[in-house]
Formats: C-alpha cells, structure tokens, sequence
C-alpha cells in the first residue's frame, strides 16, 4: 500500500502538509527531530510517483493550455508591443491566436483594451 494514501500514516501526511505550507526541509527538520531528510526525500519519491501525478485538476483548463500555451498568463507590455505592431502590420485574429499562443477571443479583448479596435 502506497503510504501516502494510508490514512494511518501521519509521518508522511504531516511531512506533507508542513512541505505545502512552504516549510523547507532544512525547517523541518530544526523543528521534527523526530524527522530526517530520508523520511522527507521518500514522501517527495512518493508524492512524484503517485498515480495522480499526470491527471489534470481540470481537463478543459489543461485541453485550452495545449492548445493556447499562454492563454491563462498576464499580458506582458511586449506582447502588448508585439500585438499592435503585428496588427498594424495587417495580420489577422487567427494568426495573432497562433502566434502568440492566445485564444482569438483573448486576442479581440486585448486589442479592445488597447484601443486598436472598437
């Protein structure tokens, strides 16, 4: 039995939960002498090697970011630049959609804010 998943282990559970509380493992161990860094090294193996690991928290959110690999980033001002310049220079939606690796819906709302469109 994978002793992550076993509710009896509360060395791994709490190892655990102190990692995703952003402790590092050097605090951990100052704090847990009952802790050594082979213990947090085998629940970080465990973790990497559970079978959740590959399975998407949201599939619909995971399909649009293979399709859009930037659709969920904060604009940057140099795609900002890149946007209108590339627009001025006559390219369409589709091919801004392509290029910089947004949805064409996101690339029609930005170029709204920009004004570059009404």
């Amino acid at each position: 039995m994978n002793t992550l998943t076993d509710p009896g282990n509360k060395k791994s559970a709490m190892i655990l939960s102190l990692l995703s509380q952003g402790q590092s493992c050097e605090n951990i161990l100052s704090e847990h002498p009952e802790y050594d860094l082979s213990d947090i090294i085998h629940v970080a193996e465990e973790a990497l090697h559970s079978s959740d690991r590959f399975r998407p928290l949201n599939p619909s959110i995971d399909n649009l970011l293979n399709s859009y690999p930037r659709a969920l980033a904060v604009w940057s001002e140099d795609e900002d630049s890149h946007l209108k310049k590339m627009r001025k220079d006559g390219f369409t939606i589709f091919e801004l959609s392509r290029m910089l690796k947004r949805q064409p819906s996101a690339i029609y709302s930005r170029m709204q804010e920009l004004g570059i469109i009404n």
